[in-house]
């Protein structure tokens, strides 16, 4: 997961989105709720911060934000298709 969120300026490559897809079929596969998308959100952002990438609090809440809505029920299925 680090990897995904992390490369994305290095690489040049859609690494975000490519965490979100993965994240909305974790979703899916786990059957979370909104509140365990969010801890898990937060957690995996945790991670990513600590290798240097996410360096302020708008950044990460904007991370945050996107990964809730990817793997909200109404949204995910859009995105693991």
């Amino acid at each position: 997961m680090s990897v995904a969120l992390t490369d994305t300026r290095q690489k040049g490559e859609r690494k975000r989105e490519e965490w979100l897809a993965d994240f909305a079929k974790r979703s899916v596969a786990e059957d979370w709720t909104i509140d365990a998308a969010r801890a898990k959100a937060r957690s995996e952002v945790v991670e990513a911060e600590m290798v240097g990438n996410l360096k302020n609090e708008g950044a990460k809440a904007n991370v945050i934000r996107d990964g809730v809505l990817a793997a909200h029920p109404d949204v995910r299925n859009h995105l693991t298709g």
